[in-house]
């Protein structure tokens, strides 16, 4: 990833040639972590931190980043956790660790989404494909409308077993019937979301922090400007192409306790 020098983006300069391997157990798996801090997350908010032992990486959710408004339910945290637990977990199987994952071990204590441990030479997992640890510093976000290119039955079947976790399963469908009742639901979406005052303010906040890397003095007027904008019926068109363009919708679905 190019960084133009620009200190936002200093993580992305991490090497896999660096990883210290003279160094002691602790020294490795702080190395680590700098991969699961490329994770992708709502607003980029990265609601996360790590504790770190001689063999074994605490995860924990870091509420202070919790978009309240954004995320009232924090589904949208969960899931840049889990983004940033597979970057570590895809790293560790790059540098050789095996490992072993509990999930929400300790009871009253939600915060704490799950303790890795991790063994030196232990037996890798055969679900990650060796390939994605060097997708991990060339992940980037684009929001241009897809190309129109169908997914080949090949691709499609790869996405469709990456799901081997129990509790875990992925829909896929390019119906277009589906598509539209989808569309329309986006587009009421924003309208709501749009319309609600502390939804607006909290964006807005996230936008002076630069999340769509605007040049900064670009992202201060928009944090001030933000709330009092009427966007919604604006974006909602702008989204809804972008998402009509793809050529399969995926949603990733799992078991709700």
């Amino acid at each position: 990833m190019k960084t133009n020098g620009d200190s936002r983006f200093e993580a992305w300069q991490i090497q896999e040639q660096d990883f210290p391997r003279q160094g002691n157990s602790m020294d490795k798996l702080k190395f680590l972590i700098r991969y699961a801090l490329l994770a992708p997350s709502g607003h980029n908010v990265q609601p996360w931190k790590f504790s770190v032992s001689a063999d074994e990486i605490c995860v924990i959710a870091d509420k202070e980043r919790w978009l309240r408004d954004v995320d009232p339910n924090q589904r949208e945290l969960h899931i840049g956790i889990g983004c940033a637990l597979e970057n570590l977990l895809i790293a560790a199987k790059h540098f050789g660790y095996g490992h072993q994952v509990a999930y929400f071990p300790e009871a009253g204590r939600e915060e704490l989404t799950a303790i890795v441990k991790l063994t030196p030479g232990g037996q890798p997992s055969p679900f990650r494909d060796p390939s994605l640890f060097h997708a991990i510093t060339t992940r980037h976000t684009s929001r241009s409308a897809y190309n129109g290119r169908p997914l080949s039955k090949q691709d499609f079947d790869r996405l469709q077993n990456c799901c081997v976790e129990t509790g875990l399963w992925l829909y896929m469908t390019s119906d277009l019937e589906v598509r539209e009742k989808v569309k329309e639901l986006l587009i009421r979406g924003h309208v709501l979301s749009m319309g609600d005052p502390a939804f607006c303010k909290e964006t807005a906040y996230w936008i002076g922090q630069g999340i769509f890397a605007f040049p900064r003095p670009l992202a201060k007027i928009m944090q001030f400007a933000f709330p009092y904008m009427n966007v919604g019926w604006a974006m909602a068109p702008m989204d809804t192409r972008l998402v009509m363009s793809a050529p399969v919708w995926a949603v990733i679905c799992s078991n709700v306790k």
